[in-house]
């Protein structure tokens, strides 16, 4: 191709774009209710675990009373251990649609250090853009005394974590031989929220 004939082409397209934006101009002002969609923003997503409590001296049997759903299901523990009930809420914008789940350990206050994992695990479906739900897992008292708390850990439908929280530390003053011996302790809770 010569310079020439180079040149001539630029001179045509050139030309063509300038039609083509007088095109579009004319038809935007004959039809002023014509106008080019704007372009969809990528969801925001936000993940957040709030109100977390605590109830104590409760065995895994009365939990089952009064989580029925849970009757068919595996049985992680024996229905006369006693143990104690975490409550908590989860937010999540964003993940309509997307399986979502929270699992927990229990930890050593002192050292922060792992003592074992929740055997339940909370699954959350959102079914809409902005979705709030509730729930609750149970767990044995620790099997030696000190003080503890419970980590929550939300994950999202690839296995992301999203967000974590910490419950109260609660101490256990003797082996663990009924719930009078558990009681809680106010300390303010680690709470983080996940927001992209």
């Amino acid at each position: 191709m010569t310079a020439k004939s180079y040149s001539k082409r630029l001179v045509q397209w050139g030309a063509s774009a300038t039609a083509l934006g007088s095109i579009f101009t004319l038809i935007f002002t004959l039809f002023p209710s014509v106008r080019i969609p704007p372009r969809t923003p990528p969801p925001k997503l936000h993940a957040a675990m709030t109100h977390l409590a605590l109830e104590h001296g409760m065995t895994f049997g009365d939990y089952r009373k009064r989580t029925p759903w849970l009757a068919d299901g595996p049985s992680p523990a024996d229905p006369r251990e006693l143990g104690s009930v975490i409550y908590f809420e989860v937010t999540l914008v964003g993940f309509t649609n997307q399986q979502c789940r929270v699992t927990g350990s229990v930890y050593d206050a002192q050292s922060q250090s792992r003592v074992f994992n929740l055997n339940e695990i909370s699954h959350f479906t959102p079914e809409a853009e902005h979705d709030t739900a509730s729930s609750q897992l149970w767990f044995p008292f620790p099997k030696k005394p000190g003080s503890f708390f419970v980590r929550l850990a939300l994950y999202d439908h690839k296995g992301v974590r999203l967000t974590s929280a910490d419950s109260e530390v609660f101490i256990t003053a003797v082996p663990p031989a009924n719930a009078s011996a558990h009681h809680l302790r106010t300390l303010p809770p680690l709470q983080t929220s996940y927001e992209r």
